[in-house]
């Protein structure tokens, strides 16, 4: 599974050292910031219910509905490899990728007839294609960053309230890594409106 943003630009954001949060070294903070920048990715992921990196050869299988567009499960498509109608491969240029308006480089998936044709309702189509993003977007990028960012600083504010800023975080990163994250390794109502134009769309 992919995680988004950058280690060493939380690590810099929140000033973390080994010391602040009673680990041995860097590595070991470098894995425990890594481990919750996952978890945030995972968050972000199932809100969106859509991965932000490379997928190759997806293949779905759709029916036609009588119109002259299908919606493949995921987009932005990057190549169409195969569209078979039953028993037929279609040719390239009996279907294309309809973008969106103003925006050639962008598309949700939607596959249009072009050769004066519908797809043929109840028809089994199978499409062969890659999807994805070639380069995560940057407001993934920083809303997974934000959301790490918040939990180490909850995680250091209490580690100082609680008297623990001299002892091993042995069993408090424990705690930290499983019950506390999910407390507050969360999307709040901010983040998801910066990730709105990024939520999985409805069949067109």
């Amino acid at each position: 599974m992919p995680s988004y943003g950058s280690t060493q630009t939380i690590i810099t954001r929140q000033g973390a050292t080994p010391d602040a949060f009673g680990l041995s070294n860097q590595t070991d903070l470098e894995d425990f910031v890594d481990e919750l920048r996952s978890r945030a990715s995972s968050e972000v992921e199932e809100h969106c219910e859509r991965v932000f990196g490379e997928v190759t050869d997806e293949t779905d299988t759709l029916y036609g509905n009588g119109t002259d567009r299908i919606k493949v499960d995921n987009y932005p498509v990057t190549s169409i490899n195969s569209v078979d109608v039953g028993q037929t491969t279609l040719d390239p240029d009996q279907y294309e990728l309809e973008t969106m308006p103003g925006r050639p480089d962008r598309n949700a998936g939607i596959i249009e007839r072009t050769d004066r044709r519908v797809w043929p309702q109840h028809r089994k189509i199978v499409v062969d294609y890659d999807w994805g993003f070639q380069e995560t977007p940057g407001v993934v990028k920083a809303v997974v960053e934000d959301m790490v960012v918040e939990v180490l600083e909850k995680a250091f504010a209490d580690r100082e309230s609680s008297g623990k800023s001299s002892e091993s975080m042995d069993g408090y990163s424990v705690s930290w890594d499983n019950s506390d994250v999910q407390d507050y390794l969360t999307l709040d109502e901010s983040k998801r409106q910066r990730l709105q134009g990024l939520e999985r769309q409805g069949v067109a």
